[in-house]
């Protein structure tokens, strides 16, 4: 007598039966191979995203350096751009929020302070636009939310390590992106936060660019357009 699982994810159910433990071995043998196959998958897209990001963060730093952003048509995307904004990039990264559980009260009748955390939300769709970035929550029904680049007050990113952490000025609100899109949203950040000279100086920025002077791929210390400084 052995336990069988039958059914998958939320619908198994777990009973006795005669029939030996094959049951059993074939089912958690089938889980594993379709987990592996997942998890394949998803190393597969990673590499993949991770190198194209880098490539077309570097080319998204020098058509902001140059003011030669070029738009990509948000009607697909489910999103109203407001005036004079433009739609850069769409990329997947996974955003959290950092949260603070509730402030209790012990046994004694003592305030205990609650203790931060990060709420994550999954991959979110994210659209790094003029104006702000836009993140459908994977984990909230693809609500669509809005931080806007005129709040935000700090940014640190490291696109080695696939991490941006951005501040608002109240001090109120802390967005982490991770993913192999960083690269893509930290150019924008540093770009919308310290301006279009910070691409070329921005030392978080230096695994971007090329070290052969004839690739273009690197701003120089030439100054850039005006309409990028905007």
């Amino acid at each position: 007598m052995a336990l069988t699982v039958t059914g998958t994810g939320d619908n198994e159910t777990v009973g006795l039966s005669t029939a030996g433990p094959r049951k059993l071995d074939a089912s958690a043998s089938n889980k594993e191979v379709r987990m592996s196959r997942t998890s394949r998958q998803f190393r597969r897209w990673e590499e993949q995203t991770r190198k194209h990001a880098s490539e077309d963060a570097r080319q998204f730093a020098l058509d902001l350096y140059w003011g030669q952003p070029r738009p990509v048509d948000p009607y697909r995307f489910g999103i109203a751009l407001e005036a004079g904004e433009q739609l850069y990039r769409c990329v997947w990264a996974r955003y959290s929020t950092l949260a603070r559980t509730p402030d209790l009260l012990d046994p004694r009748g003592r305030l205990r302070h609650g203790a931060p955390y990060w709420q994550d939300w999954g991959w979110c769709q994210t659209l790094v636009t003029s104006h702000r970035l836009a993140s459908r929550l994977a984990g909230d029904g693809d609500r669509l939310i809005s931080n806007w680049w005129t709040a935000i007050a700090g940014v640190q990113v490291d696109p080695d390590q696939e991490v941006a952490t951005l501040d608002d000025h109240a001090g109120d609100w802390r967005g982490l992106y991770t993913g192999p899109a960083v690269p893509v949203i930290s150019v924008a950040a540093i770009e919308r936060v310290h301006g279009s000279a910070a691409l070329a100086n921005h030392p978080a920025l230096a695994c971007l660019h090329k070290t052969d002077p004839t690739s273009g791929c690197c701003p120089s210390t030439r100054q850039p357009s005006s309409r990028a400084a905007g």
